[in-house]
């Protein structure tokens, strides 16, 4: 439906082309939106971060699924219960009878443990650490924005980043103006502003859009 929209509105859109902040003023637009997503963000493992697998690893087939895992939700989001749920039905222990969930910890550090991998976790309350050793650690903490071509157009644009809540969420047109010889107005949606999904770009996407 969307697509076929695009093509009635005569637009004209270009996959797998690589566009830094120079190919965006090449257009010069009078509206630039910035949905470049982000990269996973294994931020909250302090050391061993390469002894990680992530969620997109596990879901995406690059990984195959060990026999025991341990998966670590900082995010909150469905990707995890996803994952969860992906490595269970893949026959990794825990199995669904006996797969348990614990809550008030927070990762430490990965240290590989011989051919395994131990998790270090600091309990919240009695601030006590504590290991888990097994096979595969997953991790999913969300990701990081990718901010390059964002911050490189920010100070070229009209509101120099600056969005009226207000307006945004009445549906009303963005008019602040800190720099007014600018030709453009910028925006970001979805994952470029911080670790989302594509529901919440669809919808800071319709709500800038509703109002030009």
């Amino acid at each position: 439906m969307a697509l076929s929209e695009c093509d009635r509105l005569g637009m004209e859109i270009e996959c797998n082309r690589y566009a830094d902040a120079s190919d965006v003023l090449a257009e010069e637009p009078d509206i630039g939106v910035v949905a470049t997503g982000g990269l996973l963000n294994l931020d909250s493992v302090h050391e061993g971060q390469e002894l990680a697998t992530t969620s997109w690893d596990i879901l995406g087939g690059t990984i195959p699924v060990a026999k025991s895992v341990l998966l670590y939700d900082d995010a909150g989001s469905h990707a995890a219960m996803t994952t969860a749920e992906f490595v269970i039905e893949a026959g990794a222990s825990p199995h669904k009878e006996n797969a348990t969930v614990t809550m008030n910890l927070r990762i430490d550090r990965l240290e590989r443990r011989g051919n395994k991998i131990a998790a270090i976790f600091l309990d919240n309350y009695t601030r006590e650490f504590f290991e888990n050793v097994v096979d595969q650690a997953v991790v999913e903490n969300g990701t990081k924005p990718i901010g390059d071509v964002y911050f490189a157009l920010k100070p070229l644009s009209k509101s120099n980043g600056e969005v009226d809540y207000n307006a945004l969420i009445g549906i009303r047109p963005q008019d602040k103006v800190k720099n007014p010889t600018a030709e453009f107005r910028l925006f970001r949606i979805g994952d470029a502003v911080a670790s989302r999904n594509i529901h919440a770009a669809s919808y800071d996407g319709h709500r800038f859009m509703a109002a030009v």
